[in-house]
């Protein structure tokens, strides 16, 4: 059940007959896009060793099939599509590639034994497992070119370029343009600037001077490193040509319903470099988020069980989250159980990776789940029971809440509003839990965030960053 169709029908009108006070002007429409430029060549972003070795190696060929050095673009591809995809996943050694990416631009006689030649000398490896309906063949790239630093490389092969014309130089809209949230969304993309000048100073700064950052994956601060450099470079570059070319990318996740933009993708440390009609951005979201739509699951699965110990264990798990102090208060009782305290983030991160979104029989020993299960015993069975048998199913859930919530209520409402007197347009952008705008929209943002959570039963609250 849909978090949607649990709005109340008290609600829809009340919403309707606010809506109908509100004296429209005229509705902005959808700015015609225009036909994408083809491209005359393509910049592949790959190791700054890798060329001059495949030249060294095609010269020397052994293989029986013919590859020769006309096929260095080739080869070259495949090197920048797994770079690429190595930036995407976060770094991680190994990345899924689809073979029918690959033969979107190359034959697929020619995808392998482009593979085959890489492989056999080393260049890449995988693990050979690929799984009909599931997951893609993973490549990595040796240490030798892994730890490399990136460089561009101009191709001009025509094939190759026609095909990546093709593939690659449309818009990326998986979702209606029709619907109000999304044509909203994708029409406030035309008041983004972005100073990619400034970013790319900025990062070259802090990877010059060693500036440390968090590492998500283990909760850590950590020296920016050549690849989270290369990552940057991808995203502001990525983002600076669909700005100029005012020609946006817009994905609703098949899991989760999330919705992804470029602008979902640019660190942290380079936003304050983003402006809505030249004005900084400030962002307005909800603390601890994940754990407070909890509560939707929660109130859907257990409502017809509640008595008064649930009623009271709902009531307090219900009180930190909307209070936004859930972390800093399980962390303490955490500590009283021999947890042994560290920075918030730190163990915002444990919280998840233990409780959230392992599968059911991990972490045994873990303090922290030990301690949730120990004050909220009903919660924590139905977190195991919505785990059971596929651990993601619970982060898809939530994911699918907040989206369902974000993207089509406040999102839809911020567009009912948008270009009506008084408030004149409120162009913003998402990134998950997070909606961007302007201060002199903040006001409005803020409230539509508050009024749609308290007429789903719940008052959250929010904080405030001033992103410059």
């Amino acid at each position: 059940m849909s978090i949607k169709k649990s709005i109340s029908t008290s609600y829809k009108n009340n919403t309707i007959t606010a809506f109908n006070q509100v004296k429209e002007i005229k509705k902005r429409g959808r700015k015609k896009s225009t036909k994408p430029i083809l491209k005359l060549s393509y910049l592949f972003l790959i190791p700054n060793n890798i060329e001059a070795d495949l030249k060294v190696l095609l010269n020397n060929n052994e293989l029986t099939f013919k590859l020769n050095q006309k096929d260095i673009d080739k080869l070259l591809y495949v090197i920048n599509v797994i770079t690429i995809h190595k930036h995407i996943y976060k770094n991680k050694k190994s990345v899924p590639i689809s073979y029918d990416v690959l033969c979107n631009v190359l034959s697929s006689k020619k995808v392998a034994n482009v593979l085959r030649f890489l492989q056999y000398y080393k260049i890449i490896f995988t693990n050979n497992k690929y799984y009909n309906g599931g997951n893609s063949k993973k490549y990595s790239l040796n240490i030798k070119y892994s730890k490399a630093k990136t460089t561009g490389y101009n191709c001009t092969n025509k094939p190759i370029v026609k095909q990546l014309n093709k593939h690659i130089a449309n818009p990326h809209i998986n979702c209606s343009l029709i619907t109000k949230q999304h044509q909203y969304l994708y029409n406030s993309l035309s008041h983004i600037s972005f100073n990619s000048i400034n970013a790319l100073n900025e990062i070259k700064n802090m990877l010059e001077n060693k500036i440390k950052v968090l590492n998500k994956d283990n909760g850590k601060y950590e020296e920016y490193s050549q690849n989270q450099f290369n990552a940057s470079i991808l995203v502001i570059d990525k983002v600076s040509e669909e700005i100029k070319n005012q020609n946006f990318t817009m994905q609703r996740a098949k899991n989760g319903n999330r919705l992804f933009t470029s602008f979902t993708n640019i660190p942290k440390y380079i936003r304050k470099f983003i402006q809505i009609d030249g004005k900084p951005i400030i962002c307005s979201d909800l603390k601890n988020s994940q754990p407070l739509e909890l509560n939707f699951l929660i109130d859907r699965e257990l409502k017809n069980s509640f008595d008064d110990t649930l009623d009271c264990e709902f009531q307090i798990y219900k009180s930190l989250t909307e209070k936004g102090i859930f972390y800093d208060w399980l962390e303490e009782k955490a500590t009283e159980n021999g947890y042994v305290k560290k920075d918030n983030k730190v163990f915002k991160k444990q919280f998840f990776e233990e409780l959230f979104f392992s599968k059911v029989e991990s972490y045994q020993k873990s303090i922290i789940k030990s301690t949730f299960n120990g004050i909220f015993p009903s919660i924590y069975n139905l977190i195991c029971e919505i785990k059971t048998p596929f651990h993601n199913r619970l982060a898809i859930e939530l994911q699918r809440i907040e989206a369902e919530i974000f993207i089509d209520l406040i999102c839809k409402q911020l567009a009912s509003l948008s270009g009506t007197e008084p408030f004149g347009q409120i162009p913003v952008f998402t990134i998950h839990d997070a909606i961007y705008c302007t201060e002199d929209d903040l006001d409005i943002v803020h409230a539509e965030i508050l009024t749609v959570f308290e007429k789903l039963g719940l008052k959250p609250t929010l904080s405030i960053e001033r992103v410059n």
